[in-house]
């Protein structure tokens, strides 16, 4: 037993020892850390108005000086939009996006494409472009329609209003708005969604493509066009069937 004893105190005290060196070791680190934060400091001040730091500077939504990859580096689907001549969509023979999304509704347009319920990444596409519009664009009875209400009113089906000079023609409003509700009337200053208004109604998209330029810096365009078609030219559009667009490119949409 005294064998054992004397076993255990030379362990404890070896322990201790190696307790005590790594302490010190710590400290002188913590001492040359500290050293080379001052020093850091100190070339800051020196350097005065020529260093940039680029802090809160999203809020203000002011310019830093500091250049990115994205203004420097060719942008592979710039002005990659293919120029198609406007059409009457209503009487366009084909398939149409169904507008009228209400529970249960049938459309009565006969079509032999099949639409695309896969998830979009097993579909090959990605998100090449975010968007929001005032109203909606899609219809549900109920939830959003032109008997819904916002700050600004609402529409009368089938007419649609403009609603600055700036020519922004709104949407279908939801049924939550209550103007006794500082939930839906409070102000609120945005950020980065300009423009928006609280208690309005906005249907945002995120168009997703197939030939975008997945994965890379260039895979989020303005306009959502350059994004669509970016790896994608005249020729192989034009020999497009409905079923390879129905494939190919779709939009995510939420109402909020």
């Amino acid at each position: 037993e005294n064998s054992k004893l004397k076993a255990a105190v030379f362990v404890l005290g070896l322990s201790t020892v190696g307790l005590f060196a790594s302490t010190i070791a710590l400290a002188v680190q913590n001492n040359n850390s500290s050293n080379q934060s001052e020093e850091t400091v100190d070339s800051l001040e020196a350097a005065g108005s020529n260093y940039l730091v680029p802090v809160d500077i999203v809020p203000d939504r002011t310019t830093t000086e500091v250049t990115s990859i994205f203004e420097t580096a060719t942008n592979v689907c710039a002005d990659k939009k293919i120029q198609l001549d406007s059409v009457d969509c209503i009487h366009q023979p084909g398939p149409q996006a169904g507008a009228n999304v209400t529970k249960g509704f049938k459309g009565l347009l006969e079509t032999d494409v099949t639409p695309n319920t896969k998830n979009f990444w097993q579909s090959s596409m990605c998100p090449v472009n975010v968007h929001w519009h005032l109203g909606t664009e899609h219809y549900s009875v109920g939830e959003y329609d032109e008997n819904g209400s916002g700050p600004n009113g609402n529409i009368n089906v089938p007419y649609r209003r403009d609603l600055s000079e700036e020519e922004v023609q709104d949407g279908f409003r939801c049924h939550l708005y209550d103007p006794n509700d500082e939930a839906f009337t409070k102000p609120y200053d945005w950020k980065h969604c300009i423009e928006m208004e609280v208690g309005e109604t906005y249907e945002v998209h995120w168009p997703h493509s197939a030939a975008g330029a997945c994965g890379t810096v260039d895979q989020y365009q303005t306009p959502f066009y350059d994004g669509v078609f970016c790896n994608l030219g005249l020729e192989a559009f034009e020999n497009f069937t409905s079923q390879d667009l129905s494939n190919s490119v779709g939009v995510q949409g939420q109402i909020f």
